[in-house]
Order: structure tokens, then sequence, then C-alpha cells
């Protein structure tokens, strides 16, 4: 009977004749009213304009028909996202305490340490939430490790709103969760109960057994060998492949280990050999391919780029089993749409970009991929191909590619698909039942030497091409040319090459030709973090780099201990230096020798070279900033002492230390001051110099004055005295703080003084980075840009 239903609506669509070959223009359609819709894209409004124009002027009624219809079901219901989210968002302004009862998915649960992050969804309102916990005892910390089973926990907590986007070049997380209606955290102050949740559907027993599965996987094999286990088969990375994940992003190869076409595509070929060899006809083995995919699909974790591939195959496998006729680019095109009702934001997650790209590269390539005689030749091409292809969207959202990427893909292809996934299904199979130890032994050993293998390479720094955050309009242009090239009709090699090296090059060069200048004062919380990038790549300069002391850290064999802690500086600063495309920091000036002013500078140095580190005589007086000098001596790296008096003129922009005029213990009252001149402006820099200090530079620059003041030690009342204020008489004050800071700052008694003097105030705490630019043309500074408005 379902057999016969559904051959009568396929049935009904094959009278859709006249769309085969065309359904991608109302799939094009449907994309451009997403972005216009959900992201408010001038670029979209404009590029939409001319889509429909052409439509209008061509002379199938069809696909104009289709259009139209695309065109207003999709908006009404891209409509009725904003209206639900734009209400979620305002709710999740007010923060509150309650007590409720949450659902949590086994799968969501990652504990480290004491810290418990997981996923639930709110009995009553059946809202999803992101919810942390930390645990009181090692027991706690047991029972959510070894949980296999939905739960329902009643907690007492606090919700509150996610942190947004508060650097340059950072990472959205707030914007991430909201994709995923997700509007509010909740952070658990005290469990009440926990009791076993009820299982409502087939899915919630797949995502048991994938919890099951994970846990098996853990207890009986090794390390190395479950963490590939893990990512390839379950779509979970645990603190193992953590560890790897810097060394397979920095090589272009992170995507191997995300499931995808790759490993779908190698379970329906291990199906389709089982169902054969065992005597299973054709047609019945349609029906196990559909079940194996969903399964997959809810086992695998529900990835995009598994739903991505599960949705093309599934589509892929109706059209040859009822001969519908429709071409591969229609099969996408039909994936494209069905995921972009069932995800609206897909298309604005890099993992849907990469899935959706690549895989419509694919099937442009394939016929181009067949005029060559050999098998090699061809996994060459096609390989060089899709990685010139990556180019653009590595650069636009990671800042970076690898020239090693495209030897690795050719390499790795044939080795995942031949020998790495059959041996760990094996090896899966076989923990089932009895996995003799050599068999364990020797798994264990090649994952780990390919591992060491993979870190190795990624060290040498040859290959890997930082490009900065390239404009969208670069962005778009260089996948305009990507459509050229596959479009060619008629393929000279000049033409070809041509194409190809402006793909490579565009991106690439970008930076070199950005005549765009930056100071910036970033958020790095309760710290100070300056960074002056020069137009046309031409150098950088650091001044301080922030570093919050960790609240909580406890040795590596507590139970407490939490593995893989990142430094601050790799969601800070860092990210924001890969974004204006820096490879080396020419000057960092360290003001004095609190780590909430150098903390993050060996960890910068290790990601970003630093030439040289200037510092007040004094600063080494403090134990822990003398411990990295050391280390940074040992590291190559130019160190230098510097007090008043000394002018450093870097490529037009000027700097003279005002300050110390002797050498002292390090601390506040020690620390570097500088006026530094950019353009019109002149900025005056304070470090951490409280009004002792103030009061002795004021008596050797009896005329300082500054446009641009960055109020010293964040905002306290121990600085910024009434009558340095009305000496220097700033324009506008920069205070740099961190979001509720333990300290109260800014104190108000200092915001007054700066009302009083009619400096207009940025915070750090409040607007997130504040940053001018300029152009390297020009002879002004712009005025203060911030990321938080």
């Amino acid at each position: 009977m379902l057999k016969t239903l559904i051959t009568i609506y396929l049935k009904k669509i094959k009278q859709l004749g006249q769309l085969k070959g065309y359904i991608i223009v109302p799939c094009v359609c449907m994309v451009l009213v997403n972005f216009i819709v959900l992201k408010s894209s001038l670029i979209a409004v404009a590029v939409g304009l001319l889509f429909f124009i052409r439509i209008l002027l061509s002379r199938n009624t069809i696909v104009q028909l289709a259009c139209i219809v695309t065109i207003v079901i999709s908006t009404i219901v891209f409509f009725s996202i904003i209206k639900k989210s734009t209400v979620n968002k305002s709710l999740a302004k007010e923060a509150s305490a309650i007590t409720s009862v949450f659902r949590i998915n086994p799968n969501s649960i990652k504990v480290n340490g004491e810290s418990v992050q997981m996923q639930g969804q709110s009995i009553d309102k059946k809202q999803k939430y992101t919810i942390s916990y930390y645990v009181k005892t090692e027991n706690e910390q047991l029972f959510f490790k070894k949980t296999t089973d939905f739960i329902n926990i009643k907690v007492t907590a606090d919700l509150i709103e996610p942190k947004g986007k508060r650097n340059l070049g950072s990472f959205d997380y707030k914007e991430f969760l909201n994709q995923h209606e997700i509007y509010q955290q909740v952070k658990i102050k005290q469990v009440l109960s926990v009791t076993k949740g009820n299982i409502g559907s087939l899915s919630d027993y797949l995502s048991i057994i994938r919890s099951r599965l994970s846990h098996h996987i853990d207890k009986n094999l090794t390390k190395s060998v479950a963490m590939y286990v893990k990512s390839l088969f379950l779509g979970l990375k645990d603190q193992e492949f953590k560890r790897n994940q810097e060394a397979l992003s920095q090589l272009g190869i992170l995507h191997f280990f995300s499931i995808s076409g790759l490993h779908v595509f190698f379970f329906l070929r291990l199906l389709r050999y089982i169902t054969l060899r065992s005597g299973v006809i054709k047609e019945h083995i349609y029906w196990l391919e559909l079940v194996m995919l969903f399964c997959f699909f809810i086992i695998s974790g529900s990835a995009t780029s598994v739903g991505r591939s599960v949705g093309y195959s599934t589509i892929s496998l109706s059209n040859d089993r009822f001969k519908l006729g429709f071409s591969q680019l229609d099969c996408w095109a039909l994936t494209m749409g069905i995921f972009l009702i069932y995800s609206p934001y897909i298309l604005m997650q890099v993992g849907g970009i990469f899935s959706f790209t690549l895989t419509f590269f694919m099937i442009y390539l394939d016929p181009l991929c067949a005029k060559f005689p050999s098998r090699f030749l061809r996994d060459v091409y096609f390989s060089s191909c899709l990685t010139l292809f990556s180019i653009p969207t590595l650069s636009y959202f990671f800042y970076e590619w690898n020239i090693t990427a495209f030897i690795l893909t050719l390499l790795l292809v044939p080795f995942f698909s031949t020998l790495l996934l059959p041996m760990l299904v094996i090896v899966l199979i076989m923990s089932f039942v009895y996995l003799p130890p050599i068999i364990l032994t020797i798994a264990t050993v090649g994952l780990d030497n390919l591992n060491n293998l993979f870190t190795s390479i990624s060290r040498v720094s040859i290959g890997k091409i930082v490009t900065g955050k390239i404009p969208i309009g670069l962005y778009l242009l260089t996948l305009l040319l990507i459509f050229i090239w596959l479009g060619l009709e008629k393929r000279r090699v000049g033409r070809s090459i041509l194409l190809l090296v402006m793909i490579v090059l565009l991106p690439s060069m970008f930076k070199w030709v950005n005549p765009i200048g930056q100071v910036a004062f970033v958020d790095v919380g309760q710290g100070s973090g300056l960074i002056v990038d020069l137009p046309f790549h031409k150098g950088t300069v650091l001044i301080d780099t922030g570093g919050e002391k960790l609240t909580r850290t406890y040795g590596a064999d507590d139970w407490r201990y939490y593995d893989g802690a990142k430094s601050q500086a790799n969601y800070t600063v860092i990210p924001f230096l890969k974004s204006r495309g820096v490879t080396t920091v020419d000057k960092a000036f360290i003001t004095h020798g609190h780590e909430d002013h150098y903390g993050n500078l060996l960890e910068i140095n290790k990601v970003i070279p630093i030439k040289q580190v200037l510092f007040p005589k004094g600063a080494v007086n403090q134990v822990g900033f003398s411990k990295v000098v050391q280390q940074l001596i040992k590291d190559k790296v130019e160190v230098k002492n510097i007090m008043r008096g000394v002018r450093t003129e870097f490529r037009g922009i000027g700097f003279k230390s005002l300050y110390p005029i002797d050498v002292g213990d390090g601390a506040n009252n020690d620390s570097l001051v500088m006026s530094m001149r950019v353009k019109d402006k002149r900025f005056l820099l304070m470090g951490d110099l409280e009004k002792e200090g103030e009061d002795r530079l004021m008596k050797v620059e009896p005329t300082l004055e500054a446009d641009i003041l960055s109020v010293g030690h964040h905002g306290s009342k121990t600085s910024s005295s009434p009558a340095f204020l009305k000496q220097v008489r700033p324009q506008v004050a920069i205070i740099s703080c961190g979001l509720n800071n333990k300290f109260g700052h800014p104190n108000q008694e200092t915001l007054t003084g700066l009302k009083k003097v009619r400096a207009t105030v940025y915070r750090t705490d409040q607007e997130g980075m504040i940053y001018f630019n300029w152009n390297g043309w020009s002879s002004k500074l712009s005025l203060p840009n911030t990321v938080i408005e």
C-alpha cells in the first residue's frame, strides 16, 4: 500500500517534466529570498532584482510560475521565522532566576573536569537551551560521564543572554546559537532531582544507541582509535580530537573528520555489497538504503554535512529507482530547497556553505575529469580544482589556507575510502565480539603515527597562506569567477589558467593592497590590549596583550582538572590579528609587569611570531613577567628596555616614551606611558599609572595634551585625577575593562571627572572592541567605531 502511494505521488512529480534541468532556478530564488529576509542583505536585493527580470524575460512559463510560487512560499516561511526569532530575542534579554525541569539528550553532555556542558529542552516551554554546570563531587561527575539515556533534570538556575561578538575577527557565539533556535543559556546553581526521561520517537531510540555506542568505544578502544571511530562514524569530537584539531585545521583537512558524502557513499557501497551477496533483489535494496540513510543521519549526529549527503543520496536514489529523469544538478537543487526550509540559516554557516558549494563544484567537475585517460590524472585534476575553489571561502571565514591541503587531499581521499574506514569498521565490529590485542595495538600505533605526522607538518610554516578576512564583495567576485570557469564552453588553456590564477591571487593578495589601517582597543576582558595595524600590510605593533588569570586551576591528577584549556588570546587578540592578515608582529610594548597586561604574550608569540618586545626596566622585578622574558629570550625574540625620552618612528607612526623616569618595581606606578600620533590625532596611552605617577608625569610634561586618552588603570579611582584630566583635556576617552568585573571598573568618580572635561567615553565592557580606521592616502583618522552598537 505504502509503495503504491509513493509511486502515485512520484508520477505526479513526473508531470512537472518541463522543470527538469531548471529546478536550480527556483532554488536560487529561494536562496535570494532567504538572504533578503533573514540577513536584510542589500546585495541579495540587487542580485534578486536582476535575476527576477531575467526570469520574466524568459519564455518558459513553467519556470516563471515555479519561481513565483517559490518566492511567495519562502517569503512567508522566512518571515514567520523572523517573527518568532524577534520575540525570543526580546525575551532573552530578561535575565531571571528560575526553578525548572529540562530534558537532556545524552549525546549533548560534555564533561571536562568539574565543568559539564549540555543542551536541553524545557519541559514546560519546549524551548532549547545550552546548559552549564560545575559539579560539586567526583561521584556527580561520574554520573554525567556515564549517562546514556535521556534524563529530566530539575534545577535552580539563572537564565542569561549569550555573549555576542565582542571583537572584530572573533566568533559570534550568540548569533550561532540564535541560528539554532537557542536564545538563552542556563547556568545551574543547584541540581534538585534527576529522573529518567521518556522516549517519544524512533530518533530518541537512535540517539540512545549513539550514546551507548560512544561509551562502548571509549571503554573498549584506545584513545587514538576511539577518536577516529567516534568522529568518522558518530560525528562526536572528544578531548583527544580537540588536541589534534588545531593541526588538522591548519593543514586544511579538518573536513575529512566531519562526516560527509565520502562516509555516506562508503556505507551505501558497503550495504549494497552485503545485500547483493546475500541475494537481496535490487528493488528491495532501495528501501534498505533509505532506512540506512535515516538511521545514519540520526546516529551520526544530524550535522549539516551529513544531512546534505543523506538528502542528496535519498533524492538521487529515488530518481534512479523511479526513473524520474532529474539531472544531478536538479537533485542538488531539491536538496538545497528542502534544507533551507528545514534549516533556514544553513547558508549563513560555514559548514553549510562548504557542503553545498563543494558539492555543486563536484557536479560540474565530474564530466571534466572524465576526459582524462588515467585515474591518477583524474584524481589530481579533481583535488586541485576543489582545493583552489575552497580558497575564497577559507579566506572569508578562517583568514588562511594551506598549499599542503592539495597534496593531503589527493592522498587522504583514497586512504580514507579504501583503508582507514574499512579498518575502523572491522575494529568496531570485532570490539563487540573479540578484538585481539595485537590488532588493536597495530591500529593504535598506526593512528598515533598519523596524528604525529599531521602535527609535524602543521608546525612547518611553509605552505600556510594567511590572507586576512577578505571583503564580502571580493568573496562574491571570486565565487563568480569560479562559476565562469565551470561554465566555459571552450576550454582554452590560457583563459582557464588566467581565471584560476585570479581565483587564487585575489583573496591571497588582498592584504597587500588593503589601504585601511586600524588602531584597535581589543576587548580582552579585565585587562588591556591595543593593536596598531598599518595599511598595505606594512607592519603591526602591540601595546599590551591582555591576559586574565584563570579562576579555576587544578593539577592534572585532580578530577576537577580542565583538559585542553586555551589561552584567552585564542578568542581575542589572535583572531583579530589573523583577520588583518598579520603573520608577524614587529613590536610589542608591555607597559608593566602585571599579568592582565602581558599574560597573552607567549601564546601570541607561539601563533604569530613577535620580532621585538619593549618594556620598562623595572618590569622584570615582577616575578611572573621576569619568567616570560626568559622564555622570550629562549624563543630568540629580541627584548629591549625602554624609559622616558625614547622616540620610535615606525613607518609613519610616531611613538614617544614619557614615563617611567627611573627604574621602579614594575607595578602600576612604574607603567610605560607613551604618546602616539596617527594621522591628525594624538593618543596618550597611560598603562596602569595612578595619581602619584600622574603628578610626576605632569611635572616633566607641563604641556601634555591628547585628543584620545587611554584611561589609566581601567578607569579605577586610583587614576585620572581632576588635575591630570584638566591638563590633558581629551576629546575621546577609552576605558579597557572587563564585563561585570569584580573590581567595579570603571569607577563613577573617574566617569564624573571625564564628563567634566567633556570627553566622550567609550568602554570595552559595554561596546566591545573600539577601533579607529584610516586610509593610507588620507591625512585624517576616523571617528571611533565599536563592535557592539
